[in-house]
């Protein structure tokens, strides 16, 4: 038994050494959608920095890439989840930034209150070593990737993305529940009273889909349902940021590598709206 611990150890304390020691990426790559955002959860609730902006949204935002952005930004973005979480996930933290802009496109899920509360394991907290990122597999993959050309592009087959636009189409043409949708808004209320209650200002914010579900019944409903019901705060639409370029997208709903890239410019022109 003494053996088998001792070798533990020395092999946590070699990696441990690699770990310390090893060249750095700046990109980590992950195994799956979980653990993406458990990442990003882990390197905004340890980050040493404090950020002046935080953005709270979905897999829409968390394509956004502010390593090269000139001001102090964090996205706190989670796939699949909804940027109701992302929020729960900042207010929790106790953090302060000066401004947390929210996105709005998705109000259909409610907040993801186990990942919230587990949000601090006591594990990464006795030390780096046990971070999402540094799992084996994903250290070694982040590794192999340091080595390769990062900047990549998405591709449309456009015959993948008919049907998946028409999917959604189909989705957005009907407008929420409204019990629904009244419930999301009191979440959504309650945790941006705590957040401005420690000076935070709260920006809301759409980002850009498809033409054809911008305009939306439901996308309508959502921008009008979130300027009523928050009439103290900034509510920006996606043409107001984007003024008005047009965009493809991957799938109707994300945005394109490149149409990033396009848009910098208006994303950081939020942060001092």
């Amino acid at each position: 038994m003494k053996t088998v611990f001792g070798s533990a150890l020395i092999c946590l304390f070699c990696y441990w050494s690699l770990l310390q020691f090893s060249a750095k990426s700046l990109t980590v790559y992950t195994q799956s959608q979980n653990q993406r955002n458990l990442h990003v959860i882990e390197s905004f609730l340890f980050a040493e920095k404090a950020y002046d902006f935080v953005f709270a949204g979905t897999s829409l935002t968390q394509r956004i890439d502010f390593s090269k952005c000139s001001r102090s930004v964090f996205n706190c973005s989670l796939a699949g989840e909804s940027s109701l979480t992302a929020l729960g996930i900042v207010s929790a933290s106790g953090k302060t930034p000066k401004k947390v802009f929210v996105e709005i496109n998705f109000a259909e899920k409610d907040l993801n209150a186990s990942l919230v509360k587990k949000r601090y394991s006591r594990v990464p907290l006795l030390s780096s070593l046990f971070l999402t990122k540094n799992i084996p597999i994903n250290f070694f993959l982040t590794q192999k990737n340091r080595f390769q050309n990062t900047t990549r592009y998405d591709r449309v087959n456009e015959s993948v993305f008919v049907p998946m636009l028409e999917k959604e189409t189909r989705r957005f043409s009907s407008p929420m529940e409204a019990a629904v949708l009244n419930q999301r808004i009191v979440a959504y209320r309650e945790i941006v009273q705590t957040l401005e209650a420690r000076g935070v200002a709260v920006v809301f914010y759409e980002m850009p889909v498809h033409p054809t579900l911008q305009g939306s019944v439901r996308a309508e409903q959502l921008r009008s349902e979130f300027r009523r019901n928050f009439p103290n705060n900034r509510v920006m639409d996606a043409q107001s940021i984007f003024k008005g370029k047009k965009v493809h997208t991957k799938d109707g709903l994300h945005l394109l590598r490149s149409e990033i890239d396009l848009v910098m410019p208006e994303i950081e022109a939020m942060l001092s709206s």
